[in-house]
């Protein structure tokens, strides 16, 4: 609503490679996130909007500014980035998975949720979604000489096991993870498309496919991200593997100080690279350490190769290139300086058809690379001389060549090309026939239908058999879709499939489908359960596929997604809920949490009775895994009718104590006032001694409950003063209703004991608490803030008196058992495959933060968060609160899983959501620094900076 940021033009007056001129070329902009500089003008990501800047007065100032398109939604950094100027002449954007509303300039309405790699004309016209997916946000783009095309992006799974980032190679029409309900929105063509490098929680931003010579013959080519939470820029050298790429890494600039935050890597036109460093500012989405020191800027860097031949008149302006002939120009598209082969090109395309020629001989350079951008210039010329030289090029001896000159010939919509392409599509190398079957989706002429099938019986690779199913789905050939679905090959069968299921105004039949269900081809299989997931009215025909499967004793790990999947579809049919009531009491142990999980995901909003009649035998009879998970299900889902069965838990001595505590958290959402018995267990529960899994659990229970006046004041003078970071925030939940001023007296003179932990607790939360209060009852909670102020301001000197622990050294191997045992950190954070998932996985922690962030996440885990695991506080219309972490697992547009502590979670429709909001606490604990010794932190902290 009130834009602040700018973009700033810097010059080198002088030429001694420093900057030493700034002055700002554009202001009142919402978060430019992009700038390119092509045909004299400016082009700006800046959501909502995509910019366009001229200077018409060359004097450094914008005075021209023009929204080309509007409509993407922002929201932090996962927002639009770009723009990227493609060797075909669109400009490449991208935008994160934050919704958008677009009209374009043709009328149409383009609307979403997803992730999506966007492409336009210079002038904003024919707008095209070109591929996305789940991933949370793609940032960067750069293309190889052929024209592939290559980006960063975060989330391609939820973290876990030290991964999360990546680079993908992204293709036309392609879904890319994490898996997400947004995926619902793209044309399928089988599973999500693989991930080219994966990373941990890098943060990569910045992406530069390096071309000069400058730093060796090795470099050109090698691509580099600039990664902000390492502290690194990375080289990335790519290899050919099937029809994408594999890289090898390894480490280009890295910094041992934890405020260098990297986020843009640049080419300079003299081979010298340059780097930007955001610094340590910026803590919004990015949790860095925000007590104990004040803003750190940050700079622009450059990196030379030391002994590289200086390269003169690196832009070419002493060639005074607008002057020259087409046929000079050519010859300069083999110049060893790229920004003079990129203004050749340039010149060549405004000069049109007069350049065709000319663009023709630079296309037999000998150099393989030098020959793609004279292709894509007669692509952007694009007339008919210009597009008979392009065919030529489907011939040539490079494949790199083939490829770019099949990418034009898709571009073009060049119907001439057809013939030629349906010859690669079946018999090239794996990458041109990827790019041919991508080119004949594109142009549409349906002659491609026969050749397109027969390139599927062989398609192994994943790409190439994307895009021939995604050519096919565009083609939108019925009738020899319907008649393949009978060929000997399964692969074939398999595209005709799903082309088919996912054509618009599909003819396909449930008669059709159903046969390939029990199929000897694992692949035709899945397929065919894929396409069935997808026609809620076809439950039929996987009956007896279902009951089949969840009755074995095993079934393959790769089929249990799509069988989840599946289930998911067809919740809503009354066989399929009698098959699964039945599964839940005859199958083995594994199979009925796999369903338990299942069920507790899918998207009924009431369960049937035999369900629920189930869960009661479910939580008596079966195994000890099954009864936990059961009482989960029930809890979260807030299931009535179960009172009996849970209050014999609850009540029972001889139980374990956490199968007790789920039950009473169960018991609570419908009857929530506490017998005397329930309540005395629970502040038994919260006794220092006991595991703090039972004790968050115990304090949830008391905190969600309608406690008595009694109650109330026995849990504020035996409790409170004692309760620790972990237990105290719950525990005021108890108090939310009252207006009994004994009862506020006691709050305070709990909470003003010296022990009493109020730096768990943050002053808005202590303002609330007594805002139903009489006035004394609120003036004397005064004290209380006070008091909470003053230590708030003692942090930064107790942090600073713990960091010569950072460099004490440590024992990493006695750190690892206090991270698995008494500092309980696994009970909620993973290293590896071994740990929990309420907070953020800390397989690569050390990689990625600096021992100080790590130690101030330790001792103040309220100080900062980290994106996806803030603490929301929600409140419902039925009047419940809930204090936890949103899950990304089983949320969507309509229902919230709301996970309160370990284990526990509670599924939360949105339309029955009053109030919610970010709260500025954190569920982990503070107090590390007094439960552990100074011996056992340093240890602790040793561990987790040895996680690289």
């Amino acid at each position: 609503d009130q834009p602040e940021c700018r973009i700033s033009l810097l010059e080198d007056t002088n030429g001694d490679g420093v900057f030493d001129r700034s002055k700002v070329f554009a202001d009142k902009l919402s978060l430019p996130m992009g700038a390119l500089w092509h045909r004299g003008s400016l082009f700006v990501s800046s959501a909502p909007e995509f910019l366009r800047f001229d200077d018409t007065n060359d004097d450094g100032v914008a005075d021209k500014r023009e929204a080309i398109l509007t409509g993407w939604n922002i929201l932090n950094t996962s927002s639009l980035h770009g723009p990227f100027l493609g060797p075909d002449g669109w400009l490449y954007m991208t935008h994160g998975r934050h919704g958008y509303k677009i009209q374009t300039k043709e009328g149409a309405q383009l609307e979403g949720l997803a992730s999506r790699i966007w492409r336009t004309r210079v002038d904003g016209k024919e707008l095209e979604r070109v591929a996305g997916g789940g991933f949370d946000n793609p940032v960067e783009l750069t293309f190889t000489p052929a024209g592939e095309m290559i980006g960063t992006m975060t989330y391609f799974m939820d973290p876990h096991n030290g991964m999360r980032d990546g680079l993908l190679h992204l293709v036309e029409g392609g879904v890319y993870p994490k898996p997400h309900a947004v995926v619902s929105e793209f044309k399928r063509t089988g599973d999500l498309m693989p991930v080219m490098t994966k990373f941990a929680r890098i943060a990569p931003a910045g992406l530069l496919q390096y071309r000069s010579t400058s730093f060796g013959a090795d470099f050109q080519g090698n691509l580099f991200t600039a990664q902000f939470n390492p502290h690194r820029i990375q080289r990335h050298q790519m290899l050919r593997e099937g029809a994408t790429f594999r890289t090898e890494d390894s480490d280009f600039v890295t910094s041992t100080d934890p405020d260098f935050h990297p986020t843009d890597v640049i080419e300079d036109a003299d081979g010298s690279m340059l780097f930007l460093d955001t610094g340590g500012w910026y803590v919004d989405a990015c949790p860095l350490s925000v007590i104990a020191k004040a803003e750190h800027k940050g700079a622009v860097y450059r990196v030379r190769k030391v002994g590289a031949e200086k390269m003169d008149d690196p832009r070419g302006v002493n060639l005074k290139l607008d002057s020259l002939a087409p046929e000079v120009l050519a010859q300069r598209m083999e110049d060893h300086r790229p920004a003079v082969r990129d203004r050749s090109l340039e010149l060549l395309v405004a000069k049109g058809e007069a350049a065709a020629d000319a663009l023709w001989d630079a296309s037999n350079a000998k150099d393989p690379k030098a020959r793609c951008a004279p292709v894509f210039g007669l692509g952007r010329i694009g007339t008919p001389k210009a597009l008979q030289f392009v065919r030529a090029k489907l011939s040539d001896e490079e494949p790199m060549v083939r490829i770019a000159a099949a990418r034009v010939a898709g571009m073009n919509k060049d119907r001439e090309a057809v013939l030629h392409l349906m010859q690669i599509v079946k018999q090239d190398e794996l990458p041109v026939r990827l790019q041919a079957a991508t080119s004949l989706g594109q142009i549409g002429d349906r002659r491609a239908v026969p050749a397109l099938l027969d390139a599927a019986a062989d398609a192994e690779d994943r790409f190439v058999e994307h895009a021939i199913i995604y050519a096919l789905i565009q083609l939108k050939d019925a009738a020899a879709l319907q008649s393949s679905l009978n060929a000997k090959e399964p692969r074939v069968r398999k595209a005709a499939l799903i082309a088919l299921d996912q054509m618009d105004d599909s003819p396909l039949q449930q008669a059709q489908v159903a046969p390939l269900l029990s199929h000897d081809n694992a692949d035709l299989r899945r397929a065919a359960l894929f396409v069935i997931s997808h026609h809620a009215d076809w439950a039929s025909s996987v009956l007896q596929f279902l009951r089949a499967r969840l009755t074995a004793p095993k079934f393959d790990t790769s089929e249990a997604e799509p069988v989840r999947e599946t289930l998911f579809a067809f919740a809503a049919d009354a066989n399929v809920q009698k098959l699964i009531a039945a599964a839940l009491q005859t199958a083995n142990a594994e199979r009925q949490l796999f369903l338990l999980e299942t069920i507790e995901r899918c998207a009924l909003k009431e369960f049937p009775a035999e369900w629920v009649k189930g869960f009661a035998s479910l939580m008596t009879k079966a195994d000890a895994r099954v009864r936990a998970r059961t009482i989960n299900v029930v809890r979260a889902r807030r299931l009535a009718g179960l009172n009996n069965e849970l209050t014999q838990i609850a009540t029972n001595q001889t139980e374990p104590s956490e199968l007790r505590l789920a039950a009473i958290s169960a018991l609570v959402a419908h009857t929530p006032q506490l017998p005397d018995a329930t309540f005395d267990f629970l502040l038994s529960a919260l006794q220092p001694t006991r595991e703090s899994a039972l004790r968050i659990a115990a304090a949830q229970s008391l905190g969600e409950a309608e406690l008595n006046h009694a109650q109330l004041l026995k849990l504020a003078n035996e409790t409170l003063s004692s309760a620790d970071s972990l237990t105290l925030l719950p525990l005021l939940d108890a108090f939310r209703t009252t207006k009994d001023d004994d009862v506020g007296q006691a709050i305070i003179a709990a909470l003003n004991q010296p022990e009493a932990k109020l730096d768990s607790v943050g002053s808005k939360r202590i303002e609330q608490l007594f805002q139903n209060f009489s006035e004394p009852t609120k003036t004397a909670s005064q004290a209380l803030l006070t008091r909470f102020q003053a230590e708030e301001t003692a942090r930064v000197q107790k942090l600073r008196a713990l960091e010569p622990l950072l460099e004490a050294g440590g024992n990493v191997r006695e750190g690892r058992a206090l991270f698995f045992g008494k500092a309980t950190c696994y009970n909620c954070h993973a290293i590896g495959t071994e740990g929990g998932r309420l907070g953020p996985d800390l397989t690569s922690v050390g990689a990625i933060r600096s021992g100080h962030d790590i130690l101030e996440a330790v001792v103040f885990p309220s100080a900062t968060f980290v994106p996806d695991y803030e603490t929301q506080r929600v409140t419902t219309k039925a009047g419940q609160t809930y204090n936890g972490i949103v899950s990304q697992i089983g949320s969507n547009r309509e229902v919230m899983f709301l996970m309160l502590g370990i284990n526990q979670q509670v599924r939360i429709p949105r339309d029955e959501i009053a109030v919610r909001g970010a709260t500025p606490t954190s569920l982990m604990p503070e107090g590390y620094a007094t439960l552990l010794t100074s011996k056992e932190l340093t240890d602790l902290l040793a561990f987790l900076r040895a996680q690289k």
